[in-house]
């Protein structure tokens, strides 16, 4: 019965970390796209606009949008993993 409770907490430990590094990376991610992202204002813009902007007229500023596409990408892997360890 220990092993079993031992891995569960492990288990729990794991997502726990996973989901800090998600929230790291989510917060990190934004700030880095809102650098290269010319007169970004967090009053004016949406966090989206940092991936492209609204339609009809979309426009996608380049490395802005790169940096934010890969790092919700990321955040959301992290996210998934830490739902599957702790499923």
């Amino acid at each position: 019965m220990t092993e079993y409770t031992n891995a569960i907490g492990r288990l729990v430990s794991l997502a726990g970390a996973l989901l800090v590094l998600a929230g790291c990376v989510a917060l990190m991610g934004i700030i880095s796209a809102e650098t290269f992202y010319p007169a970004y204002s967090t009053a004016q813009n949406h966090i989206s606009d940092l991936g492209a902007t609204r339609p009809p007229d979309s426009v996608i500023l380049q490395p802005s949008a790169t940096i934010f596409n890969a790092t919700m990408l990321a955040t959301g892997l992290l996210v998934l993993g830490a739902a599957f360890a702790l499923f």
